[in-house]
């Protein structure tokens, strides 16, 4: 394909350009083999056999997008940059004779030979790292290890596809610079520097004013789903801010170090300042890029790992007992004012047939919860909930739900003695931001008797994205009131609307629920479900839907969705943290040859060796940990804003997601100054060398 000129030649310059060749060999065969576990487990036949192992799939696809897109953005990151040290070498070529269709030629053999080289080992890599990730994956979703090697011939297949499209544009993008760039420009690109920056009052206004909107949204946010709704922008703000802050903030705060004579006419002090100030335009990107992904590394590892360890909160909130039917009138009652109920006919019909299933199992219920509740949906009001017919109109965060019960049943099923007037509630908000005095639904207010916080949780409420209420009136008629306020708004074409639902649920008398096997839960499962077949085949006159919940199942899913998260949080965080690295060592290698040639100029004027070193050490302590205290700051302030969308997962316990927080932090920052201190050991080589 191509002569053994342009080979030898391509081979040769490879490996004398090492110090920046190699690096980007390293990551990149990192990232493809990150990539290729990804790919590789997601074609798992043996995770779609796991119970759950569905949501399992669809979270690993979803994790493969994100990989993809990072790890591509880290090739053509460090490959540009590898290439833009190398102008001067193609200035050199074209001094020689070489022309840019040669040049061309010469790059093409550079980075097909770069594409196969990186795309095997990285999947050699894959390959031989693919058992233990899938290992590590069946460990944390609790799945059952399946002993062999398999060679998955897709993900081979996928990841040889991605990657050499990656090279591809990567090449073009090569070639297209080379191809702008004439001879002179190509031998002093690499030794332009960069003119000393001037204070911009505007870009340091609008850094802080950007940054100090995430801040504020993130202080200020009052609900999850207005944390939800507002992410995006606060995020977005706060990354525009962080540039800012490094391109132009910091140019203000070395202006006033350099106006302050006290402290800059010390050595140590004005050989760092002025250095760094001299070329800050071009290193505060650098840095920024090494902040966002600092950040990026906290957050992600740390709500994944807070969800993986607190999903109990979840489990317990969506699942009140082991075992929930749920019924549901899909027609009317006969009364032109209200809506359907569930017929005792029904609820006789389905006792009958779940009584004598369980009883030839030897099952026996107990912490049976039984009653009937009117879910509703609107829009939420300063207090209260208010009906709408037309859906369409309502955003996801003006919208509300509210679940209606009856004193009765609330007095029963928790031995409470509690008594209401017609125009008084009890009432809870499922996630605690709500505490009124009186609460409106359309048209009805109430006085708020009490705050409880022990009505029962419901799946549907507890998965609910939106603001969820919990109100016990007197009695049904004060429910009827409300289901007639429905009728008004939606009319009785829509009888739905205001439907009541029948909850029936309970544990079941098995010990310890841990020790409950594979099989075991297969058997409950296919027993529990065959009571909601037979009693829709065995339904006459009624049009009950049924449909049945078990926690033994809900858990597996939810520990599987949430143990596929932190998985896929971990290799997203590795992809990360190889990109953090590699900017930081070609950062360091940037500015070791840019500043060799002034610290020798300053030795030969005098500047002793000691005050050059303690002017390094100054220099790249600032530049270094810069980001990592801004990053903490960004996660410090940051961490009510993730709360309170961990509370729409159900994490109510912040204690987790702070433990995760700070362990995260403490290890990232360890590692950070391992990093901090190799990297550096390559920047004092040059200067020494």
């Amino acid at each position: 394909m191509f002569s053994r000129f342009y080979r030898n030649f391509a081979l040769k310059n490879i490996k004398t350009n090492k110090q920046l060749t190699l690096p980007y060999f390293i990551s990149s065969t990192l990232v493809i083999s990150l990539f290729y576990l990804m790919v590789s487990l997601t074609f798992n036949p043996e995770i779609t056999k796991l119970r759950g192992g569905a949501a399992t799939q669809q979270t690993l696809q979803f994790g493969i997008v994100i990989v993809a897109i990072f790890t591509s953005i880290l090739m053509f990151y460090t490959y540009s940059f590898v290439t833009k040290k190398r102008t001067k070498e193609f200035g050199l070529y074209s001094v020689l004779g070489m022309t840019k269709r040669q040049i061309s030629r010469l790059l093409s053999v550079e980075t097909v030979f770069t594409a196969i080289s990186t795309v095997f080992l990285g999947l050699l890599l894959g390959v031989i790292l693919d058992k233990l990730a899938y290992l590590s994956l069946i460990k944390l979703i609790d799945g059952e290890v399946k002993l062999g090697f398999q060679l998955n011939i897709v993900a081979v297949l996928v990841t040889i596809g991605y990657f050499f499209f990656i090279y591809m544009l990567i090449y073009l993008t090569t070639m297209f610079r080379v191809a702008r760039l004439n001879i002179i420009s190509l031998l002093k690109e690499s030794n332009t520097g960069e003119k000393e920056p001037k204070a911009r009052w505007i870009l340091v206004i609008l850094g802080i004013v950007l940054i100090g909107y995430g801040y504020y949204t993130a202080l200020t946010i009052k609900t999850p789903i207005g944390a939800l709704s507002n992410f995006f922008y606060a995020v977005l703000a706060v990354i525009i801010g962080t540039y800012l802050l490094f391109i132009a903030v910091t140019i203000f705060v070395l202006k006033i170090l350099k106006n302050n004579k006290n402290f800059y006419y010390r050595t140590k002090n004005f050989v760092s300042v002025s250095s760094m100030l001299f070329r800050m335009k071009r290193n505060a990107v650098g840095l920024a890029n090494i902040c966002i992904l600092a950040t990026m590394i906290l957050v992600t590892l740390g709500t994944t790992s807070s969800l993986y360890y607190g999903k109990e909160d979840l489990v317990k909130s969506v699942y009140p007992r082991e075992i929930v039917y749920n019924f549901r009138s899909s027609v009317p009652s006969g009364n032109e004012q209200i809506a359907g109920d569930v017929p005792e006919s029904d609820k006789e019909l389905f006792k009958s047939i779940l009584n004598e299933k369980i009883s030839k199992e030897n099952i026996k219920q107990k912490n049976i919860l039984e009653f009937e509740y009117l879910p509703i949906t609107g829009l939420k009001e300063e207090n209260g909930i208010k009906f709408t017919k037309d859906t369409s109109l309502v955003k996801l965060s003006k919208a509300a739900t509210a679940i209606v019960m009856t004193l009765e049943d609330y007095n029963k099923h928790y031995n409470k003695n509690e008594s209401l007037e017609s125009n008084e509630i009890l009432f809870k908000d499922y996630r605690n931001t709500l505490k009124p005095t009186t609460f409106n639904i359309n048209d009805s207010k109430f006085n708020v008797k009490k705050i409880v916080n022990d009505i029962p949780e419901l799946a549907n409420s507890a998965a609910n994205v939106t603001d969820s209420y919990y109100v016990v009136v007197k009695n049904k008629e004060a429910v009827d009131e409300i289901r007639k306020e429905i009728v008004k708004v939606f009319g009785p074409e829509k009888e739905a609307y205001g439907n009541m639902e029948y909850m029936y649920a309970f544990n079941i008398n098995i010990a310890d629920n841990k020790k409950i096997t594979e099989a075991q839960i297969t058997s409950i499962s296919n027993l529990v479900n065959s009571v909601v077949d037979e009693f829709h085949e065995k339904q006459e006159t009624s049009k009950s839907f049924a449909y049945v919940d078990n926690k033994f199942d809900g858990a597996k899913e939810i520990n599987n969705v949430f143990g596929t998260f932190f998985f896929i949080g971990i290799i997203i965080s590795l992809v990360f943290i190889v990109t953090q690295v590699v900017i930081m060592y070609y950062k360091q290698i940037s500015e070791g040859y840019e500043d060799k040639g002034r610290f020798g100029i300053m030795q030969k004027v005098g500047l002793e060796d000691r005050d050059i070193n303690n002017s390094i050490r100054s220099q790249i302590l600032m530049i270094f940990f810069a980001p990592l205290i801004v990053s903490a700051i960004h996660v410090t302030v940051a961490y009510p804003f993730i709360e309170k969308i961990l509370k729409l997962f159900q994490l109510s316990n912040t204690s987790v997601f702070m433990i995760a927080m700070l362990a995260t932090f403490i290890i990232f920052s360890i590692f950070y100054a391992a990093v901090y201190y190799l990297t550096s050991k390559v920047y004092y080589k040059i200067i020494k060398d």
